[in-house]
């Protein structure tokens, strides 16, 4: 029955003169159907309202219910012919009255997530087509056939409404934008096993095909009234751009089941990647972003790796927005794992290093019918970037002479035996999840963690309950309630502890140490001070114990004529923070070191970059992405990528030599020099200080110049050509290059990174 009501609506529609395309068909479908819905919901609700001896409010007025203006009925309940609408009257209502009063909903909704919100969007975002209201009542009476009242009768409709989506896919060249094939996000599916409880997105949407058979994947089998009502409310969510292909979506997820979907109409790539928090995060990822589209410059601005290319972008903000340990299955084209473009390398490092990239599934040609490109799916877990299948590493791990090397930039590195661990280590929790203490009383927990501490960086209130204070900890994933009482994680105890040694001497170990040295090296040491305080809560101290104890700049206090300390305590805020956010916290016996000289300070942590030293001050990849994100909370690290910018700005205002960034076997280290004169300082370092100044200045939007240089380097005007030289040595090194864009004379030439 149903089969045939919608081809009878088809046929309407071909004679329709103002609906000449599949995607017309599909978008004035769509409408009739969502308002019958609509109607069918209110009547059912007023039923049980009734039923229950409850008053119930209706969303639609009644000049405007279906039964008003489509279906009005005579005493005997067949259709009132003298009172429905027709012809021009018909159109006219539709037009003048009730389209812009179902448009008034958006602004009287209370919130973005309720139907009546949902109304409001739909029809501002798609106009009626029918120019004649003889065809739209032929079409209005077929609709009204139709009925949502069980799941049954919504299970054959969408049926019919996604054979419909698939129509309208492959009516044009850009069929992939609206119609992902069926079988292939069954497959996604069935390799990703969502479970209930997972909040699912897909932030290119579409149709909603992948969220609609998510759905009914959790679907089967028994479940409980809490089990649907999270599968209702909790479950999915869904962004779109595109103003029908959103309408489309939200009409589909309801044949499907979901009462009010969470679509929201949005271009998802206008949102700052920096703006993501673990609250925004999802446990599943599946999605088939729009490929071969361009974005404009200052999207492009939202994400480390700038790329006109519109599914590489998306592929960014789904690595973001996933939840560590989380899983992903995206459709991308196939040239994204051969393209040598500085943009798909780049990408392609992020996935590696960020993720478990543990499948690769090439799809046939013609998977997208009138796409005309071969695709790939991508199968990712979030915060696994070694995968290990019976003990043998792929992707990031060469076994080559006995030795297992791994890649560092361009370089080949040996692994340490702690590295060779954590890859052969399969199945094993995150570190961070791993328990610092178990079966720990409430007071046990407010005794080892200095939970007033916690508050206070986060700019909250105490709470007035002890039980107030464990619920927030439990909310934030640092302790769990355990039948035997609750359980601290690494992560709680290694921020908050009150003494790191009261839960083992493995996680004391891990507490950063400060050695004082007497001269310019190791051979007699002033002062060895091992802390013992969680990171977050013993931060402040430790940032001024080491400013306090830094030697006199002398050169400066000169000029202010006060007293300055030799190095700027926010370069050492910055890079304190950033050794221990980016330490490996399954090396061993090892921890964070603070060593001071008498002409420098090294801080240094185990562990070796994802990325080269080169790109410390444009780009960011946390080895430890939930760490890094706490920490950012409590005001301890700057944003992503702007840590290291802070350190060598400072650097350049206390007319120190620029930074020097160091990587070993095992550790990576960054060195602060005390004051040297322009005369004193090596050619190595006048380069070094040429690039991190044209890196500092291309990421504030500006470009340098033998001008800038000069002052970064307080050189009189009559040293033009000296500095010349330094931009000479720092190109040949290949650490900048000409703006081409600028003047040609070098004389008013202007630099770039060799990256940008």
């Amino acid at each position: 029955m149903f089969e045939q009501t919608f081809k009878n609506i088809d046929d309407v529609l071909w004679k329709e003169a103002g609906c000449t395309t599949e995607l017309d068909y599909t978008e004035q479908t769509s409408w009739l159907l969502f308002l019958k819905y609509l109607d069918d919901l209110e009547q059912e609700r007023a039923l049980e309202a009734e039923l229950a001896g409850k008053p119930y409010e209706f969303i639609i007025d009644e000049a405007h219910r279906w039964l008003s203006w489509v279906a009005p009925k005579k005493a005997d309940d067949t259709l009132d012919h003298d009172n429905a609408l027709i012809g021009d009257d018909l159109i006219d209502y539709v037009n003048r009255k009730l389209f812009p009063y179902l448009q008034s909903f958006k602004q009287r909704a209370t919130s973005p997530d309720t139907i009546e919100y949902k109304i409001g969007e739909i029809f501002s975002e798609i106009k009626n087509r029918f120019q004649s209201g003889y065809s739209l009542r032929d079409a209005l009476e077929y609709i009204d056939e139709l009925r949502f009242r069980s799941q049954q009768e919504k299970h054959k409709l969408s049926h019919l409404y996604e054979a419909k989506i698939k129509n309208m896919g492959n009516a044009g060249r850009n069929g992939g934008k609206y119609y992902t094939p069926r079988p292939l996000i069954r497959a996604m599916i069935q390799v990703v096993k969502p479970k209930i409880g997972d909040r699912i997105y897909d932030g290119a949407c579409g149709s909603a095909g992948f969220l609609c058979e998510s759905y009914d994947y959790l679907r089967r089998g028994k479940l409980t009234t809490k089990e649907l009502e999270i599968l209702q409310k909790h479950t999915f969510t869904g962004k779109e751009k595109k103003s029908l292909a959103y309408v489309i979506a939200i009409m589909n997820m309801i044949l499907h089941g979901i009462d009010a979907p969470n679509i929201i109409h949005t271009n998802t790539l206008t949102e700052n990647l920096s703006d993501i928090q673990d609250k925004n995060r999802f446990d599943v990822i599946l999605a088939n972003p729009p490929f071969g589209g361009k974005e404009r410059k200052e999207v492009q601005q939202n994400f480390p790796i700038k790329t006109g290319e519109t599914a590489f972008l998306f592929l960014q903000h789904f690595i973001k927005i996933l939840k560590m340990g989380g899983k992903a299955a995206v459709v991308i084209k196939n040239t994204f794992l051969s393209n040598s473009d500085n943009a798909s390398r780049a990408l392609r490092q992020e996935l590696l290093s960020s993720c478990n990239l543990h499948t690769i599934l090439d799809c046939p040609s013609g998977t997208f019918i009138g796409a005309g490109v071969k695709t790939v799916v991508l199968f990712f877990e979030k915060g696994k970037p070694f995968d290990s299948v019976k003990g043998t590493p792929l992707f990031c791990a060469l076994d080559y002479e006995g030795a297992y090397l791994m890649r560092v930039g361009e370089e080949l590195r040996p692994m340490t035996p702690d590295m060779l661990k954590r890859i052969f280590a399969e199945d094993q929790q995150d570190w961070f999840s791993q328990p610092a203490r178990c079966d720990a009383s409430p007071d046990d927990v407010i005794a080892l963690l200095d939970t007033q501490t916690y508050f206070e960086l986060l700019k909250i209130s105490y709470p007035t309950s002890r039980d107030a204070v464990l619920e927030r900890l439990q909310s934030q994933d640092l302790i769990k309630q355990t039948a035997q009482g609750w359980t601290i994680s690494n992560i709680a105890a290694i921020l908050l502890a009150k003494k790191l040694d009261a839960f083992s001497p493995a996680l004391a170990r891990k507490a950063p140490r400060v050695v004082i040295y007497e001269g310019i090296n190791k051979l007699k040491t002033r002062d060895d001070n091992t802390g013992n305080r969680g990171y977050a809560v013993g931060f402040g101290r430790l940032v001024d114990f080491v400013h306090s104890a830094a030697p006199q700049n002398r050169f400066i206090e000169e000029v202010v004529r006060e007293e300055v300390k030799m190095f700027p305590e926010q370069a050492l805020r910055e890079l304190i923070a950033n050794a221990l956010v980016h330490q490996d916290f399954l090396a061993t016996g090892t921890s964070v070191m603070i060593e001071m000289y008498s002409d420098r300070i090294e801080i240094s942590n185990p562990g070796i970059p994802p990325i080269k030293v080169e790109r410390f001050i444009d780009e960011n990849r946390s080895r430890n992405e939930q760490l890094a994100d706490i920490m950012r909370r409590f005001g301890i690290c700057e944003e992503k990528g702007s840590g290291i910018d802070k350190v060598v700005s400072a650097a350049e205002d206390s007319q120190l030599p620029a930074p020097d960034f160091r990587v070993g076997d095992t550790r990576t280290t960054a060195v602060l020099f005390a004051h040297q004169d322009f005369a004193d300082m090596s050619k190595t370092d006048r380069i070094r200080a040429c690039y991190q100044h044209c890196c500092l200045l291309y990421v504030s939007n500006q470009r340098m110049s033998n001008q800038t240089l000069r002052e970064r380097f307080r050189l009189s005007d009559s040293q033009v050509a000296t500095v010349s030289l330094i931009i000479k040595a720092t190109k040949e090194a290949g650490l900048i290059k000409a703006d081409e864009s600028e003047s040609t004379s070098t004389r008013y030439a202007r630099y770039l990174p060799f990256w940008a």
